[in-house]
């Protein structure tokens, strides 16, 4: 069998889904991509066929990546001509009707102060860079708290479920990856693949779940103390 049609098809195809901490529309794509690997393979699959089956039974996370103006902001759209180095009367204009709230600062102004930041050089044009950097880092502190926020709510779910035939499959792939071991010895060699797999995802679930609350913590601290700044400069 090719090399890369045994990768997509064999254990290590098992063991991959079964690492997975979050389940989301690209591993849904990936599980479609395996099963028409499978359906290339000559030799008969049912336990694989099955197991992605059931993988592609497993509902995707309800939240899709958050939106932040930061990135909005590498869209042409939102970056000032090359060569600008100043702000101009009428980004001053502008800058000045904004909100004071970054709250109640749309996406699409927070997408375009960003893009004015990025075009700014804090040795070319120190004071424009300052101005501009003052009136967007609260927004942008908002938006990375509530970008953290999402990525919290993601984890906290908990772990997606393991397909039943995990084992079986596994066991499928182990037994035509190794003719000449016995049934038993093969059987034994998949249910210590599977612990270990689900010892990884244990681990990685738990660490990926304490950043996000760190993250979150930290963000939300740090806003307060902003809040606390401005009211004490008032």
């Amino acid at each position: 069998m090719d090399n890369s049609i045994a990768t997509l098809t064999g254990s290590k195809m098992v063991l991959d889904f079964v690492r997975k901490t979050r389940w989301t529309r690209a591993t849904q794509g990936e599980v479609e991509a395996r099963k028409r690997a499978l359906r290339a393979v000559a030799a008969y699959s049912p336990r694989r066929e099955r197991f992605l089956a059931e993988c592609d039974a497993v509902p995707p996370s309800s939240r899709g990546t958050y939106v932040h103006p930061a990135g909005t902001a590498t869209s042409v759209n939102y970056r000032r001509e090359n060569g600008q180095e100043e702000l101009t009367p009428a980004e001053l204009v502008w800058l000045q009707r904004l909100p004071l709230d970054p709250q109640e600062v749309t996406h699409e102004d927070a997408a375009r102060l960003a893009g004015m930041q990025s075009t700014l050089s804090p040795m070319k044009a120190p004071s424009s860079y300052q101005l501009v950097s003052s009136v967007w880092q609260p927004v942008k502190e908002l938006h990375d708290l509530r970008e953290a926020q999402q990525n919290l709510e993601v984890l906290q779910p908990g772990l997606p479920p393991v397909p039943e035939s995990a084992s079986s499959a596994l066991a499928e792939a182990l037994q035509e990856e190794h003719p000449d071991w016995p049934a038993s010895a093969v059987a034994a060699h998949a249910e210590e693949l599977l612990a270990e797999a689900a010892d990884v995802r244990a681990r990685d679930h738990a660490r990926d779940l304490h950043r996000a609350e760190s993250a979150v913590q930290q963000l939300a601290a740090a806003a307060a103390d902003r809040v606390v700044r401005v009211k004490e400069s008032a």
